[in-house]
């Protein structure tokens, strides 16, 4: 499950709970919130000066000086100043200096309210949203932004999207979820938001759940920050400017190492999420039920056959003759070498093999199973003939289709049904006995372990039991134990995508008959551990579910839904203001440079962290 939500870090565009902040887009309704210094008491700045404040005093009644008086004292003492002009002095440098002082305050103050940084520092200038209780900052949003965008522009390169580099990201359309249509360059900004708001959901609940970040991750954060250093060197440029090409403007070394960090410990809680974020057996036929159409399937084979403006007619009217008399599969696959002639000299010309093999290859690929929900994009028309119960097993029929440039003959291979295939779902941790190295290094054959060497891999998952059973005999402690023992590097995280020992929706077959007779075992409860030999060393099982496909499929939906409302119940708050001055794409042709606030296509490169780094954060 973990695994599905990991490469799917973007959300769908849909339920967005975007706020605008109506005071951001007032620049007068900033306020200064530093405390200015008063005038009752004394001031002492950086150890450097003193202002002296006088102390209050009360007033004496004395005789006034008569005149007489007055000029004797002026006449006595000609070289003293007056008090009051004493007085006055005073207080003029001290005026000057608090106006001074005041207008340093005053322009920092600016500074600090509309100045972003790279710092990661969360002044208002830098803060460009607010999702839950984390404040985003334009080199967080822009270090989203960057990566989205150069993924939409990879998956255009090999014709998956269509999307052109060269024109304007406002103007060309798209889709979100829900079907409306949307420009790329709002597709860029909602999924760099989506994306932020999942991240920030998890590693938020990672803080109150207390998780860190650990040594090994914090190795990793340490490596990726000293190659970002290097290669700023390698590149003549300054660590600052090779962070800005390569993460978006107002990224610094601090925005990255913060990412990595929040994105270790979101990781982290999303893997032990998806472990106890369970729906219970109700709400998984309750789902069913209600979307039991989108999983009916149905088996078909089929051929294409290309087509042009010019050929159009021809090839629909040889396509329907070829039709008429198929009712086989092995009667459809044999046109295979007459109508996809060219398509074989084009593999037999690229070194894919003979036209025998190319054809028995294509064949092959001919089969294929196909839900009502259609998620390989289908012509309609195909799937519309395939679920019409009127169309028995055995129908044949032709789909022309403009969209592919091709007419399509497709034989219908089953009835309509529910996948009902049996798969299972275990965890395991796999220890294998040592065995000797063979005196050729030129040898090639593997070298049998001895009883000794067997005996050794037996204790060895003995003890990795007694420290599961030592322990809180939890589904996620099992798969940290497998995180660290085992040795089957197909379902750990540091070797592959999957974590802690998982093997889910397995079907029959897969799996050498000592795995799977355990996994299939109709005795299983969830949580049932023990160890099982197979020729490949001791397996200390985990069993977690074993039924219908259908029935799994449900409950991976279910807890998909679950895991959408966590994320979706950290409100997301914009600042416009500031969400003003975040990067924008521009196209390629527009530009050669990036330019403040924006990037081109030349200036998005793959240099990202490690990929430990973002799993389950997103692309």
């Amino acid at each position: 499950m973990s695994d599905k939500i990991n490469e799917n870090l973007v959300p769908d565009d849909n339920d967005k709970n975007i706020a605008l902040n109506d005071t951001e887009s007032n620049d007068s309704e900033w306020k200064f919130d530093g405390v200015a210094h008063t005038l009752d008491d004394t001031v002492v700045e950086n150890d450097e000066f003193e202002i002296l404040i006088p102390k209050k005093s009360e007033y004496e009644t004395r005789e006034r000086p008569s005149a007489s008086k007055t000029n004797a004292a002026q006449t006595a003492a000609p070289s003293e100043p007056r008090e009051d002009s004493k007085n006055a002095v005073k207080f003029f440098c001290m005026a000057v200096f608090l106006l001074i002082f005041a207008g340093v305050l005053a322009f920092f103050g600016v500074r600090y309210y509309n100045t972003p940084n790279t710092a990661e520092i969360p002044n208002p200038g830098n803060v460009c949203a607010k999702i839950s209780d984390t404040d985003i900052t334009i080199g967080m949003y822009n270090y989203y932004y960057n990566s989205t965008v150069n993924y939409y522009l990879q998956q255009a390169s090999y014709g998956s999207i269509e999307l052109d580099s060269t024109k304007s990201y406002s103007s060309q359309k798209t889709t979100d979820a829900d079907g409306n249509e949307i420009t790329w360059e709002e597709r860029f900004k909602l999924d760099t938001i989506d994306q932020l708001q999942r991240l920030v959901a998890y590693y938020e609940a990672a803080q109150k759940d207390g998780i860190k970040v650990t040594a090994e991750q914090e190795k990793l954060i340490k490596e990726d920050l000293d190659t970002i250093k290097n290669n700023a060197k390698d590149n003549e440029l300054s660590v600052d400017k090779y962070i800005s090409m390569n993460f978006g403007e107002y990224c610094g070394i601090d925005t990255v190492e913060k990412m990595e960090r929040m994105s270790y410990m979101a990781q982290t809680y999303l893997r032990k999420a998806s472990i106890e974020m369970l729906p219970d057996d109700e709400q998984v036929n309750d789902y069913y039920e209600q979307h039991k159409e989108d999983y009916l399937q149905v088996d078909m084979c089929y051929i294409i056959m290309q087509d042009d403006e010019k050929t159009k007619t021809d090839v629909i009217k040889q396509a329907k003759k070829y039709a008429e008399n198929i009712k086989t599969e092995e009667e459809l696959k044999k046109l295979i070498p007459i109508v996809d002639k060219e398509l074989i000299d084009a593999y037999v010309k690229n070194g894919r093999g003979d036209e025998e093999s190319v054809a028995a290859e294509l064949a092959r690929r001919a089969n294929m199973t196909v839900t009502k929900s259609n998620p390989y994009q289908l012509p309609q028309a195909m799937i519309d003939f395939l679920f019409d119960e009127n169309n028995k097993k055995g129908a044949c029929r032709t789909v022309a289709d403009d969209n592919y440039s091709a007419v399509f003959i497709v034989l219908k291979t089953s009835k309509v049904s529910v996948n009902d295939d049996e798969v299972y779902s275990v965890r395991h941790i796999l220890i294998t006995p040592e065995t000797d190295k063979a005196d050729d290094d030129d040898n090639t054959e593997t070298v049998k372990p001895t009883k000794e060497q067997w005996k050794a891999a037996e204790e060895k998952a003995n003890k990795i039991l007694g420290e599961y059973n030592s322990g809180e005999r939890t589904e996620y402690n099992f798969a940290l134990l497998a995180e660290k023992y085992s040795e089957d590097t197909g379902s750990i995280s540091s070797q592959s995508s999957s974590f802690g020992g998982l093997y889910t929706n397995t079907p029959l077959g897969q799996m050498v008959k000592e795995f799977e007779g355990w996994a299939t075992d109709k005795s299983r409860n969830y949580g049932d551990v023990e160890i099982v030999k197979s020729q490949f060393g001791y397996h200390i099982m985990f069993f977690i579910s074993d039924g219908p496909a259908y029935f799994s499929e449900c409950k991976m939906a279910v807890q998909i839904e679950m895991e959408d409302d966590f994320v979706n119940a950290a409100k997301v708050t914009e600042y416009p203001r500031i969400m003003a001055k975040t990067t924008v794409a521009k196209p390629s042709a527009a530009e050669n440079q990036a330019t403040p606030g924006t990037i081109t296509d030349d200036s998005i490169v793959s240099e990202q962290p490690s990929e430990s780094a973002q799993e389950g954060t997103t692309n």
